[in-house]
């Protein structure tokens, strides 16, 4: 355990669905060492976030998702750009969690 803990929410099928899908839209032409980290830090969030959505395909109640505080920040981040363009609901929901989390 880090200095600082885990974030922790509970999240959705649907919700880890859209998110998957708007990482997809990750922009991986590298542009700038910060665009790199942000990119490299995303990759890990996507790569959790397809094993939970492989995991929970079934589950229709909410379950735990735990990332490290800077994963929780740089998804937040990503999502709140991607969010502006595409105004997915489910996607915003886990915005709103993120937030309250981070805060």
């Amino acid at each position: 355990m880090g200095i600082i803990a885990h974030i922790k929410i509970k999240i959705t099928v649907t919700e880890v669905n859209q998110v998957v899908e708007a990482l997809a839209e990750l922009d991986t032409n590298i542009k700038s060492p910060w665009h790199a980290a942000t990119v490299s830090i995303l990759e890990l969030v996507l790569e959790k976030l397809l094993k939970k959505q492989i995991a929970k395909r079934h589950d229709i109640n909410p379950f735990k998702l735990e990332l490290p505080y800077h994963e929780a920040y740089f998804l937040k981040e990503y999502l709140l750009k991607y969010n502006t363009i595409m105004d997915r609901y489910y996607v915003q929901t886990l915005i709103d969690k993120l937030d309250q989390k981070l805060a």
